[in-house]
């Protein structure tokens, strides 16, 4: 199997196999799945991180004075509206 930054797990059964083609596709199937799936990881953390910031606002003890006031000015006017492979699209009116 295959693990991710964040700790989850692909398993690749036939990358065992004695086919070389089914072989060769799960070899690249396991280098692609750490890659891509520890963006995705990643990606999840910020989003989770950015929507309790849009929501609730920020925790000023842990920024400097300027970050922490554009955080004010995001809270509830900023919405996520998506996220596609690693981009997160917003609006802020």
């Amino acid at each position: 199997f295959i693990e991710t930054l964040k700790g989850r797990k692909r398993f690749l059964a036939k990358i065992k196999s004695q086919n070389g083609k089914e072989k060769a596709k799960a070899e690249r199937q396991a280098v692609n799945s750490i890659c891509q799936g520890s963006a995705a990881d990643i990606i999840k953390i910020a989003m989770i991180k950015f929507h309790s910031i849009i929501t609730e606002g920020c925790l000023t003890s842990n920024l400097d004075e300027s970050l922490a006031s554009h955080c004010s000015m995001l809270k509830g006017r900023c919405h996520i509206i998506l996220q596609v492979n690693s981009p997160l699209d917003t609006f802020i009116p």
